[in-house]
């Protein structure tokens, strides 16, 4: 499967400071100079994209799968978003959601046991009962499964939209 980003992507990751580069047809790499992470996307024949976040130089932080590369792009424009900052703007406040009771009614969680530990997980995001990916997560973060949902199917110029304009959140709280 060859990886091909998006045009908004590219330009979001760009004014956030992301450099993206093709490092093969089913590999890109994702990085700021003098940026401390590194990302790197990974796609397979079967569809599903693996995300590696790493410090420079060290092993794998962290890693999610997902099915296809614009769910990958969309959680990687949360993560890339508050970096990006309109001239003259103060930097964004963005709400997030505080707990996986928040997941819009087309997406669900469901932990996998054998990676469930005191200080964190894995876990299988499941949109409209298909399997859309499987997260890493800290104990007291917010779970990435949930911020994939939320963004799942935003456009790409609604996500950006929500970190340059206050009156815009990303996310919302569910009553």
């Amino acid at each position: 499967m060859t990886i091909t980003l998006t045009p908004a992507f590219v330009e979001w990751a760009e004014l956030a400071g992301i450099r993206c580069a093709a490092d093969r047809e089913d590999v890109a790499t994702l990085a700021g100079p003098g940026s401390e992470y590194v990302y790197t996307m990974t796609a397979f024949e079967n569809g599903i994209v693996r995300v590696t976040r790493a410090d420079r130089g060290t092993p794998d932080v962290w890693t999610f799968d997902v099915a296809g590369v614009e769910l990958a792009e969309k959680y990687l424009m949360t993560l890339f978003g508050n970096s990006v900052i309109p001239p003259g703007a103060a930097a964004p406040q963005v709400r997030r959601p505080l707990a996986v009771r928040l997941l819009p009614d087309y997406a669900g969680l469901e932990t996998i046991p054998e990676y469930e530990t005191r200080t964190g997980g894995r876990e299988v995001l499941y949109l409209d009962g298909q399997g859309a990916g499987a997260f890493t997560y800290d104990a007291g973060d917010l779970h990435p499964a949930v911020t994939a949902a939320i963004v799942a199917r935003m456009a790409h110029a609604d996500i950006a939209a929500a970190y340059l304009s206050p009156s815009n959140p990303l996310f919302t709280h569910r009553a």
